[in-house]
């Protein structure tokens, strides 16, 4: 029998006499991304075991976590035996049924730690967010896919179909007090305008610098109604310069006049040594001095809208020595944890910390810090080194992908899972807010760990067309 030939996206015009790897021929699929992401579902499953293990809810959450994991693994299973072509056709239906889901959870939603964002099945709580999210992914996918045929995006309508994607979504989840979703929402956003060519590289880097300028007036906002010895003088400064409840119209007014002058006095300076391009206009200064502003009053808003257990948050992330036994109870907890399981970690179900029940959250926000406590520094390399192996795969997956449909999924998955990592992980070690996003993969969560081995699924489904036979 002949020698087949086939075509790799990768080797154009190097087909001839070149055969696809052994383990594709074996198994169909892209072994290495199977096998990291197998791996990582096992460590899951496991740390959720050492996790629970001796706690009076170990039974009922470990019988959860296998029925969904096996859920989940059989209809990933299906999933990466289906041709794209379905799911994609399929993308605009899925995404409708995710935003009734994402309405019923308004109206009969359970509220669990102040968020109104799961349905309750009896024995299992399903929570659509997670389901909305990978159907927002694929229905801008197609989307992309569409217009991509038409050629580059340009048109206002094209961009506002964008926006409302990920809007209606967004409020729907930010309506039910999940900010965690929501900022899964706005990666999801970010890295679709970009592959879109909706937002170029230097206005996503102008956007994140706004984000950041409103993140810190959020911290000022807060700080400013903070009693903490440490920062004695600071509340009282904040509050005369207008920040929290120190709020007025003339201060309202006052900053926008200092703003303008600011940047005013900046371009001039920055003009008068040559720094600027000469064809820079009087609209640069004016254009700051709105950003800050907008920077000032959004971080306001946000300030008035957060409740107060999520202002107490961000106040431990600043101070989490000044309520250990309070708001900062959390990160000083995780903290103890990792920091005990030093270099080897101190074995499987043998973490006092997690064992005993002294860190919060221990199987689903604070996994990180369990794995740390029980497998030490070793432990940890290893899960990044399978991460950073599934990662390099999806990576190579955008250079495979055969057309743009498939090249978006892999982009608004990379994009979700990465942000997500390192947000769980940041404030794991105390560099960032808490915010209650789990770890996929490895943290506990029936909806989310049966919609990470769907996602698995269609990246599979996705890697099966990389060589084509002929």
């Amino acid at each position: 029998m002949s020698r087949r030939e086939f075509i790799s996206p990768v080797l154009v015009g190097r087909t001839e006499g070149v055969r696809p790897p052994v383990l594709y021929r074996l198994f169909g699929v892209d072994v290495p991304l199977l096998s990291a992401s197998g791996l990582l579902f096992g460590l899951g499953t496991l740390l959720v075991y050492t996790a629970l293990h001796g706690s009076s809810s170990f039974e009922s959450l470990w019988i959860r976590q296998i029925v969904a994991l096996t859920t989940g693994s059989v209809i990933g299973f299906f999933i990466a035996l289906i041709p794209g072509i379905f799911i994609l056709e399929t993308s605009p239906f899925f995404y409708l049924t995710s935003l009734v889901f994402l309405l019923l959870v308004l109206a009969i939603g359970k509220i669990v730690h102040g968020s109104r964002s799961w349905i309750d099945l009896g024995p299992f709580n399903f929570q659509p967010s997670e389901m909305a999210k990978f159907a927002t992914i694929l229905y801008l996918s197609y989307l992309g896919a569409r217009w991509h045929e038409r050629g580059p995006i340009v048109a206002w309508s094209q961009i506002l179909i964008f926006g409302g994607v990920i809007a209606v979504p967004l409020a729907l989840v930010l309506a039910q007090n999940d900010l965690s979703s929501a900022l899964s929402f706005i990666f999801i956003g970010v890295i679709y305008a970009w592959m879109l060519d909706i937002l170029s590289g230097r206005w996503i880097a102008v956007l994140g610098l706004i984000g950041l300028g409103t993140f810190l007036s959020l911290l000022a906002h807060i700080i400013s109604g903070l009693q903490i010895a440490e920062i004695a003088a600071l509340p009282s400064w904040l509050l005369q310069l207008g920040f929290g409840a120190g709020l007025s119209s003339w201060k309202l007014a006052l900053w926008a006049f200092v703003l303008m002058t600011g940047s005013l006095g900046l371009f001039r300076f920055l003009k008068g040594i040559f720094f600027l391009p000469p064809r820079t206009t009087i609209l640069w200064p004016v254009v700051m001095a709105c950003s800050l502003y907008v920077c000032w009053g959004a971080g306001w808003a946000g300030w008035r809208g957060l409740k107060t257990y999520q202002k107490n948050r961000i106040a431990s992330f600043l101070f989490p020595k000044a309520d250990t036994l309070g708001s900062g109870y959390n990160v000083t907890q995780s903290k103890i944890a990792i920091g005990s399981g030093g270099v080897m970690g101190r074995g499987l179900l043998s973490g006092s910390q997690t064992s005993l029940g002294f860190l919060p959250e221990r199987h689903t926000d604070f996994a990180f810090a369990a794995l740390g406590e029980e497998t030490g520094f070793i432990g940890c390399a290893g899960v990044m080194a399978l991460l950073a192996v599934f990662f390099w795969r999806l990576s190579r997956f955008l250079e495979m992908a055969r057309d743009q449909w498939e090249r978006l999924v892999v982009a608004g998955l990379f994009g979700m899972w990465l942000g997500e990592m390192a947000i769980n992980i940041a404030y794991v070690l105390g560099m960032f807010p808490i915010l209650g996003i789990g770890l996929p993969f490895l943290s506990y969560g029936s909806t989310r760990l049966v919609m990470n081995l769907i996602e698995t699924g269609v990246l599979l489904s996705i890697s099966r067309g990389f060589y084509v036979y002929r």
